[in-house]
């Protein structure tokens, strides 16, 4: 396991997959890194002083962050397995599958016109709905159909 941690920007990496979380550090530690195979790893400070050799005792109580870092990921999964079974609730109801349909086969923009159309063809209308229609008719005088 390889862990880097960044604790200005709460930014910890195990094994290449960075996730943000909450870490506690001397404000002059640049970063830490961690080889859990060599059982090695360096403080980098940001105080110009050189790098620090760490072994298992210093970078225990940088540790847990590997456990909240699974914790993290495992929840960010789960949350993802969650939303996409929603999605596919969702995306398999008939309400939605209408929705889609209107969407892709006929443009807001002609159902539009052919309500307005309706609309206008009924002999009485309210001043407002008689007001949108004229104000429908001159924008397609205004930018007719190529």
């Amino acid at each position: 396991m390889k862990l880097t941690v960044i604790p200005e920007d709460n930014m910890v990496v195990v094994d290449g997959e960075g996730l943000l979380l909450d870490v506690t550090a001397d404000a002059n530690i640049h970063a830490i890194q961690w080889d859990g195979v060599d059982e090695s790893g360096e403080i980098e400070y940001k105080d110009g002083r050189p790098n620090e050799i760490i072994g298992t005792a210093q970078i225990a109580q940088y540790l847990p962050l590997v456990t909240l870092h699974a914790a993290a990921k495992t929840k960010m999964n789960d949350d993802r397995l969650k939303q996409e079974a929603d999605d596919a609730t969702y995306n398999a109801l008939p309400t939605t599958k209408r929705k889609v349909a209107y969407f892709n086969e006929i443009p807001i923009g002609d159902q539009l016109d052919e309500i307005l159309k309706f609309i206008d063809a009924q002999p009485a209308k309210h001043i407002e709905m008689q007001a949108i229609i004229d104000i429908s008719k001159d924008i397609k005088d205004r930018f007719p159909k190529e």
